[in-house]
């Protein structure tokens, strides 16, 4: 072990120390537990809530719950790397560079790490503090390359000594171009019931500050002391100086605690490993928030969820019913002064596209348009995605806000079984692809731009795009467009959405997604002409495991005639002033190379 290990070891054995006495004089009931104060009987609606966390299909979890069962799917270890992937080393360092100690945390959300209070206690000591993912050995038993990534405490930050629990923002990219989402992340449910006494759980830690290593299942719940409302849990899992801030997970990987100190007896001794309940923790936040805690409240909608439906029935294949609440949707008076697209926003009036047979598109009242500020969106009821979203840019007053923290939400105006929710994107490659991208409607007053930015996190303006090409190909497209509208002041209005098509995969049983996305943008030229341009992005090399590339992405630049086949919208107006000439129509297809300079947007 290195000098610098050791001191790290040290410092954090002595963080922990210290906040074990402090619990011991807060809470003299602590100081010589015994079993049979540990112990308390399970109320019935903890059972009942404890199985509606489970995946109704694992017919061994009832057992394993409510009996003695060892035997586990073999995904049970794929569920574990994918757990294990979003815990990291905790780096604490000085405002001068000297590293301090070190803990261990878990991304929960979107540029979101929970680590412990006496880890991290001051914005202003994480300023310089970073965390490291994948300080593991391989499978020869060496080193794997390291990821690292700064905190962000400026973004977010909020603590609290009592619950001993730190929530701080991390970049989302960092100095090298890796992106912290590919990390995932371990999503944290509020409410209690998560584990039961003697449940196994695991840790996942890096002791001593060293290698990541897992405490796998030879513990139990111990008891919740005193009170089934009591803010900590207590566990006999095996863990060391540098656990703290560890993720706690039952045998769903679920978060049942946040691991920070050891429950101290008689004479020195140790009788029970303590963490804080993630349901306890939620409380705390819900209860801020109520009293207007802004940070609070951005916790909560970025990482809450919860699983939802009856408690399965062994007797019965109840299929998928565990999903995600969604972060609190906006009251549906909110876009009453908004009139969304506007169709009269350039020289030339350009309708919104909608679909030749209205059948199948979702009503707003008698409205086939969803309106949010400065773009429109028409849903399709049957594949709940949209048809087409349509926004118009102002380039010579777009804003670049800085992006904060993903808060994603149902549009209150239409059921909500007619929107894909985050049960779509949870846990694999899929990202929400936005359709109107963020940035493209922040122009106007600043509270218009604020606002047209929140709208642009509605589950009815994304779809599912894979990460390689929502971050690369899709983002180059948009990039040019953007970066053209602005550098030339000139105003567009764009069209985008996926292509239906029957043959579109299915995904968990209930998902179709499309694998080509189109893009129409339109502006006037130099003598007041409109033109228009087509661009499709294909994922026709789509592999059926979600996990796995999608292969070549390409983008090309297309005939709106195309477009308007392939998706059956109404594009007349659109066609008539296509910028590809008569003879570039006649080969269907072109490569577009987004990489030179651009002179028109088109």
């Amino acid at each position: 072990m290195t000098m610098i290990e050791e001191r790290f070891s040290q410092e954090c054995s002595d963080a922990e120390r210290r906040y074990s006495a402090s619990r011991n004089l807060e809470q003299n009931r602590l100081s010589t537990p015994s079993a049979t104060q540990i112990q308390v009987l399970e109320s019935e609606s903890r059972y009942e809530t404890r199985l509606r966390t489970i995946n109704p299909r694992d017919r061994a979890a009832l057992e394993r719950i409510l009996g003695e069962n060892n035997l586990f799917h073999a995904n049970y270890f794929e569920q574990a790397v994918d757990t294990t992937r979003s815990v990291g080393k905790v780096h604490i360092v000085d405002d001068l560079g000297v590293p301090l100690g070190s803990g261990t945390g878990f991304l929960v959300g979107p540029g979101i790490l929970l680590t412990n209070n006496h880890v991290l206690d001051d914005e202003a000591q994480s300023v310089g503090s970073f965390v490291e993912f994948d300080f593991e050995l391989d499978l020869d038993f060496r080193p794997k390359g390291t990821t690292t990534f700064a905190l962000r405490p400026d973004l977010l930050f909020i603590t609290n000594a009592h619950l001993d629990f730190t929530f701080v923002g991390v970049e989302s990219t960092n100095s090298g171009g890796a992106q912290l989402s590919d990390f995932g992340t371990i999503p944290l449910i509020p409410d209690s019931g998560k584990a039961l006494i003697n449940e196994p759980v695991s840790i996942v830690q890096h002791p001593n500050g060293g290698f990541k290593r897992v405490a796998l299942r030879d513990s139990k719940i111990l008891g919740i002391p005193d009170a089934p409302d009591d803010d900590f849990i207590h566990y006999s899992t095996d863990t060391d100086p540098g656990a703290s801030g560890s993720p706690v997970l039952n045998d769903q990987w679920q978060a049942v605690a946040l691991h920070h100190a050891g429950v101290p007896g008689p004479g020195g001794t140790w009788v029970a490993n303590e963490g804080v309940r993630i349901s306890r923790i939620f409380a705390w936040l819900k209860n801020q928030t109520n009293e207007g805690n802004r940070r609070a409240n951005e916790v909560l909608e970025s990482v809450a969820t919860q699983h939802v439906g009856e408690a399965p029935d062994v007797r019965a294949d109840l299929g998928e019913t565990d999903g995600l609440a969604e972060a609190r949707s906006f009251s549906s008076d909110r876009w009453d002064e908004d009139d969304g697209y506007d169709p009269d926003f350039l020289d030339t009036r350009i309708p919104l596209p909608l679909p030749a047979d209205s059948s199948d598109v979702v009503q707003v009242g008698r409205d086939p348009e969803l309106k949010y500020t400065h773009f429109s969106v028409a849903m399709s009821r049957r594949r709940r995605l949209p048809f087409v979203t349509a926004v118009n840019v102002d380039g010579s007053r777009l804003v670049s806000l800085r992006r904060g923290n993903d808060v994603w939400r149902l549009d209150p105006r239409i059921p909500g079984d007619l929107q894909i929710d985050n049960r779509a994107y949870i846990r694999n490659d899929y990202d929400r692809g936005h359709l109107v991208r963020r940035l493209s409607p922040v122009w106007g007053s600043r509270r218009a731009r604020e606002k047209a930015e929140e709208d642009t996190f509605h589950y009815t303006n994304c779809a599912p795009q894979h990460k390689d090409l929502n971050r690369r190909t899709w983002l180059d497209l948009e990039d040019y467009i953007l970066d053209v509208a602005s550098e030339q002041n000139i105003r567009a209005s764009i069209f985008t959405g996926p292509v239906f098509s029957p043959d579109d995969p299915m995904y968990r049983r209930e998902f179709q997604i499309p694998v080509q996305y189109w893009k129409i943008a339109c502006t006037e030229s130099e003598n007041g002409e409109l033109v228009a341009a087509g661009y499709l992005q294909t994922q026709k090399n789509l592999i059926g495991d979600v996990r796995e590339a999608f292969g070549d992405y390409k983008t090309y630049r297309v005939p709106i005639q195309l477009i308007q086949s392939l998706t059956e919208l109404e594009l007349d107006a659109l066609i008539g002033v296509d910028s590809l000439s008569a003879r570039e129509s006649d080969v269907i297809i072109r490569e577009v190379a987004l990489d030179q300079d651009p002179t028109t947007l088109p």
